[in-house]
């Protein structure tokens, strides 16, 4: 009691000040989540100890979504796409389909993407559904997984795999991990799109191959599409998935 007048945390109070919140309405919320702490910690204390051999049960999530579906033969078509294009396709079929499915990252709304992929979806769906965000990978991987636990399903752009470093610990520690550490509890519906690759004279910080540090990640789906109808396929499969997917896109192949 006696340190609750030193708490750092003013927010609440702040809001309070600015008349965002009254205080009674702030006593509820905080009423509320001390409810969901001891919600918690009860379900924990009464839980049963994992058995030995289950260590390896919910490393994925189920993939339940993804509807009946039936297998046919390509058809050549008449049509022309790029790489690009078709995962522009996938992904504004995804977004016409799936109201929880929205893009993020630098420069994809208003620029579409530094190659292009996500040009007019901005215009299609508006700044709620389609957003830039600030040069910060760690942030836009940490919207992308409290987003994702939410039940919303986030497409985030790290415009060049050399940039995922920066969100190392969101990617594998948090994404990869969540739906197994939780108990199965929660799902991390995520796509982590990027480009790699040499070809355009990009220097040694933004043409590294760094898709097979990935491939060992429990908890992570890597992809790496071969030709436009790959890369629509997989995009479109991606979208269903209740697990993160790491969607890599070489940049020789865009078009």
């Amino acid at each position: 009691e006696a340190w609750l007048p030193k708490d750092p945390i003013k927010y609440g109070d702040r809001l309070v000040t600015a008349g965002v919140l009254s205080q009674g309405q702030l006593n509820h919320l905080v009423q509320d989540v001390e409810g969901e702490i001891d919600e918690a910690v009860n379900f924990a204390e009464e839980s049963p100890d994992p058995k030995p051999e289950d260590a390896l049960d919910g490393v994925f999530a189920p993939m339940s979504t993804i509807p009946d579906t039936v297998v046919v033969e390509p058809d050549q078509g008449d049509r022309l796409l790029s790489l690009g294009k078709a995962i522009n396709e996938a992904l504004t079929q995804g977004m016409e389909r799936d109201p929880g499915i929205f893009v993020l990252g630098e420069d994809v709304a208003t620029l579409g993407g530094d190659f292009g992929v996500t040009r007019g979806l901005l215009e299609k769906y508006g700044p709620e559904r389609a957003f830039d965000t600030p040069l910060s990978e760690t942030a836009i991987i940490g919207v992308s997984v409290g987003a994702a636990i939410q039940g919303q399903h986030p497409v985030a752009e790290i415009m060049f795999s050399d940039f995922l470093g920066c969100a190392m610990d969101q990617i594998i520690n948090q994404a990869a991990k969540f739906h197994y550490m939780f108990g199965e509890q929660v799902n991390i519906p995520l796509v982590i799109r990027t480009a790699y690759g040499a070809g355009i004279s990009a220097s040694s910080q933004h043409s590294q191959s760094l898709e097979s540090l990935f491939t060992h990640i429990p908890g992570l789906k890597v992809v790496m599409p071969a030709s436009p109808y790959d890369a629509k396929g997989l995009m479109t499969t991606a979208l269903l998935d209740n697990n993160p997917v790491m969607f890599f896109e070489h940049k020789l192949l865009y078009g």
